[in-house]
């Protein structure tokens, strides 16, 4: 199970961090962006998998296409957000966390636009 493999490593990691943030809080920073890393590498191929299975089921639905990706593209978008707003609050940058998740917000509202905007000449055309 890939979870118990990341709950190790990051154990191993903070025990590790701890240690080194006494002498070189530099290198601690480096051990948890790499950790970091690895983490985000083990769950893109899960991710890989869940898109997949929704595209699976779209094209089993008749759902049209390009609604799949924007969905696709918004949860794409809201995660890499909230990655990045954490790790930013994790070195104590709270001010460019709150950046990213404005700007993570700006391009999900436009992105659900264009879904609302098909949504509004969907019904106009039924009227």
């Amino acid at each position: 199970m890939d979870i118990i493999k990341i709950i190790l490593i990051s154990l191993l990691a903070v025990s590790l961090i701890l240690i080194i943030k006494q002498v070189k809080p530099e290198l601690a920073m480096l051990v948890s962006l790499v950790t970091i890393t690895i983490i985000f590498a083990f769950c893109i191929d899960k991710v890989g998998q869940v898109i997949d299975l929704i595209t699976r089921l779209s094209q089993s639905s008749g759902m049209p296409s390009e609604f799949l990706t924007i969905v696709l593209k918004i949860i794409g978008i809201a995660y890499l957000t909230e990655f990045g707003a954490n790790v930013c609050k994790d070195v104590g940058e709270s001010a460019i966390a709150a950046k990213i998740q404005f700007a993570g917000k700006c391009v999900i509202m436009l992105l659900g636009m264009t879904i609302i905007g098909n949504f509004v000449d969907t019904l106009t055309k039924l009227i």
